[in-house]
C-alpha cells in the first residue's frame, strides 16, 4: 500500500492562498504523475490550508474519482526551516512559528492517525513542505533528530522528491529546483527498518525510459 506525501503546489497569497496559474500547471503535472503511476488511489487527505485543499481538488479532477478529501491534524501554526533551527529561541518568541519537537511530534500524530485509518487502497496526504521533511525524517528514525541530523538528513532527501520540470534559472545562471508539488511514497505498515520511501517523478521518468526503448 502507496502512502503519497504531496507538497501543495504554488499559491497565491493575495487571492487567499489558492493556487496561482503557475500553481494549477504544477498540481495538473502532479495529477498526471500519479496516475500513470498509482492505478490504486482509492483516499485523499489534505491540510485545511486553502493552497493544499485547491492542490487536492485539481488532483482529484485529474484522477477523476470524486474522492471526499479527508483532513488531517497539521496546525495551522508556521513551521520553521530547518535553518532556523538553529536559533530556537526564535521559535520561542514567536506565538506563531512551531519548534523543532512540535514539528517532530506532529509528524508522530499525523503518521499514527494515517496508520489507523482503514484505508483500502493508496492514499494521497497532501501537505506542507517543513512537515514533509519532519514526516520523512519519522518513517525513517525512531528518534527526535538533533538540528545537525535534520539538516544533513534533508540534504541527502530534498533533491530525489523535486518534479524535474520545476527549474528557476536565477540571474547568476544556477538552477534550482522550486520544489512545489515534490512528493515521496512509502507503506507505513512496514516495519521502520524495511520502509523503502520511492520518488514518483524519478519513477515516471524510469517508466517512460523503459516504454521508449520497448
Amino acid at each position: 500500500m502507496n502512502y503519497i506525501f504531496l507538497r501543495h503546489a504554488q499559491p497565491d497569497y493575495d487571492k487567499d492562498g489558492r493556487l496561482t496559474e503557475a500553481g494549477i500547471n504544477q498540481a495538473k503535472h502532479a495529477g498526471n504523475t500519479l496516475k500513470a503511476l498509482y492505478p490504486n488511489i482509492n483516499h485523499m487527505v489534505s491540510s485545511k490550508a486553502p493552497r493544499s485543499m485547491h492542490t487536492s481538488e485539481i488532483i482529484n479532477e485529474i484522477l477523476a474519482q470524486n474522492f471526499d478529501i479527508g483532513e488531517i491534524g497539521i496546525s495551522e501554526e508556521m513551521a520553521p526551516r530547518e535553518t532556523d533551527f538553529r536559533a530556537p529561541e526564535l521559535a520561542a518568541s514567536d506565538p506563531n512559528m512551531a519548534s523543532m519537537r512540535e514539528c517532530y511530534q506532529e509528524a508522530l500524530r499525523v503518521l499514527e492517525d494515517l496508520k489507523q485509518r482503514e484505508f483500502d487502497g493508496d492514499v494521497i496526504i497532501t501537505t506542507h513542505s517543513m512537515r514533509m521533511r519532519m514526516m520523512l525524517w519519522a518513517i525513517q528514525n525512531e528518534k527526535e533528530p538533533t538540528t545537525e541530523e535534520f539538516i544533513e538528513f534533508t540534504r541527502q532527501n530534498e533533491n530525489k522528491q523535486h518534479d524535474p520540470m520545476q527549474k528557476e534559472v536565477r540571474q547568476d545562471g544556477t538552477v534550482k529546483s522550486r520544489g512545489y508539488c515534490k512528493m515521496f511514497t512509502v507503506d507505513l505498515n512496514a516495519p521502520t527498518s524495511e520502509r523503502e520511501v520511492k520518488y514518483p517523478y524519478q519513477e515516471l521518468i524510469k517508466k517512460l525510459g523503459v516504454e521508449k526503448r520497448n
